[in-house]
Parts: C-alpha cells; sequence; structure tokens
C-alpha cells in the first residue's frame, strides 16, 4: 500500500502515523493496514483536560470580567 494512502487513512482515524511504522505497513496489504489500524486503536488513553478554571467562571453565575470571557473564549477555540 502506498505511504501516501496509509497516513492518509491514519489521519482519518484521527491517530497520525510515525515514520517506522508507516514504513512497515507499506509492505503490507490494504485489508492488513485497516487491521493494523483497529488494532491500535483498541488500547488508548483518555485525553485528561482540567477545565475547573473556567468551572469555577461558569459557575459563578456572575457578569464575567474581560479576562474571564478572554479564557473561555480561548478555551472553547481549542475544543
Amino acid at each position: 500500500m502506498e505511504p501516501e494512502h496509509i497516513q492518509h487513512l491514519y489521519w482519518r482515524a484521527r491517530f497520525g502515523i510515525l515514520p517506522k511504522p508507516l514504513k512497515a505497513l507499506k509492505k503490507k496489504s490494504r485489508k492488513a493496514v485497516v487491521n493494523a489500524l483497529f488494532q491500535n486503536s483498541e488500547a488508548y488513553e483518555a485525553l485528561q483536560i482540567d477545565t475547573s478554571d473556567i468551572n469555577s467562571i461558569l459557575e459563578s453565575q456572575r457578569i464575567l470580567s474581560d479576562e474571564e470571557r478572554k479564557k473561555i473564549q480561548v478555551y472553547t477555540r481549542r475544543n
């Protein structure tokens, strides 16, 4: 399978792939590459984001300062 196709497949799955595993997969069939992608997706670590600052601002139910509004805007743009 062409490296560009493998890379595209991994990008679409939101994983990405490093050069060494990409090189190893390019010798395999399309079916083997897809199977490897599914196997790799079985082991994952959930992303942990500390939102305590934002939560405390939102829970306060008061008029927000300009600085607090900027914090919230920056956080929501990232996610």
